[in-house]
């Protein structure tokens, strides 16, 4: 079945729609969100790549591509 189809077979068969309740949702907040980031991609097998301003991206690539 087709996403649309779903969609439109949903829409169709939805009698009562309520309305969303309101919530605050307040995500999760790090101290240093870069070294979490970094520490996150390595525990998973990760490799973080950091770029200093004015480094040319292809040129980073081919360095790590060796």
């Amino acid at each position: 079945m087709k996403k649309e189809d779903f969609l439109n077979k949903l829409r169709k068969n939805t009698h009562v729609q309520f309305d969303m309740p309101a919530v605050d949702v307040k995500g999760i907040q790090y101290e240093d969100t870069l070294k979490q980031f970094i520490e996150m991609t390595e525990s998973v097998g990760g490799h973080v790549i950091e770029a200093k301003e004015g480094e040319s991206l292809d040129e980073l690539v081919k360095k790590e591509r060796g």
